[in-house]
Order: structure tokens, then C-alpha cells, then sequence
């Protein structure tokens, strides 16, 4: 009886949340520096990603995937690097501290493939990371946002939309 009354309580207490969740489409552009002891490069990517925000007062938990494929390559001397994509999952835990305004903070897992010509090297490794941003609203669907994570030896500076439906 007790397992039951407890079970019904957590899909109450999910159902209760998921009236307040909403899934969201984020899209945009992201400058990826990756500081190595190889290479220093910056590299452009565009990205899109897809998540699931659940609303409290005051907070928000928008648990994401992100995806992006590089679209800048650079080049030092002879040695041109690439980004093939990379891939994010993302916790992303935003405090409101105005009715269309938050900061956020997010961990995240990242996969990326970089690669660079002449010197024959590949890298394709998941890493663990942390980020922080500021997202506004510029209608009560869409916001514009403003991130940084930080991967070992990797920067990752975005800016994008956010689409709420």
C-alpha cells in the first residue's frame, strides 16, 4: 500500500509539472576556440538544438539537446583545422530575475570532431563541461540568449533564438 500511495504521489507530482513545461527549439551561431597544445584555432559552427522546459516560480530546468556543424574553418601556416559537429546534452537551471529576463547555468556532456589537415590529427571525445549564459525575451514565444562553456581545453561562445510552443 505504501509503494502504491508513493508511486501515485511522483505521477502526481509529474503530471502536476509537465502542465507547466514547454518544448523549445533553440538555434544559432557558435565561435568554438579550442586551446590545445597542438593547435590554436577558432572555429564557426551553426547550431540548433531541441529541449524541454519546466517551469517553477521563479526557476527553470530545461534539460537539451544540442547539435552543430561547423561552417568557419581556420588556418595557421600551412595547417587548416576543421569542426565536423559537435553534440551537447545539456541541464540547463535559469533563475529569473526579471519576468523576461534570466541567467542561466547548465553542465553538459559534449562530443565533437575537429580535425587538421597536414598534421593528420582527429579528435572525437566526449567531455564533460559547464556553462553560463543570459537569456531575454523579445516575445512571450521567443527569446535571444547569450552562452559560454567552458570543455578542458575548449571555449565554446554562442549566441541564438529560443523558441517556446
Amino acid at each position: 500500500m505504501k509503494k502504491s500511495t508513493a508511486l501515485l504521489t511522483l505521477f502526481s507530482a509529474f503530471v502536476t509539472s509537465s502542465a507547466f513545461a514547454d518544448w523549445t527549439i533553440a538555434s544559432g551561431y557558435t565561435s568554438y576556440v579550442d586551446r590545445d597544445n597542438v593547435l590554436d584555432v577558432t572555429l564557426g559552427a551553426v547550431h540548433t538544438g531541441i529541449g524541454y522546459e519546466y517551469q517553477f516560480e521563479g526557476f527553470r530546468v530545461i534539460p537539451e539537446l544540442k547539435m552543430g556543424i561547423g561552417v568557419n574553418d581556420d588556418k595557421v601556416g600551412t595547417v587548416e583545422a576543421s569542426l565536423d559537429y559537435f553534440v551537447s546534452l545539456n541541464l540547463r537551471g535559469a533563475y529569473e530575475i526579471s519576468s523576461s529576463s534570466r541567467l542561466f547555468l547548465q553542465p553538459s556532456l559534449n562530443r565533437s570532431k575537429t580535425s587538421a589537415s597536414q598534421l593528420r590529427v582527429s579528435e572525437n571525445d566526449w567531455e564533460l563541461g559547464l556553462g553560463a549564459g543570459f537569456e531575454f525575451d523579445v516575445s512571450e514565444q521567443s527569446s535571444i540568449e547569450f552562452s559560454f562553456d567552458h570543455y578542458e581545453d575548449k571555449w565554446l561562445y554562442s549566441a541564438g533564438i529560443r523558441y517556446r510552443f
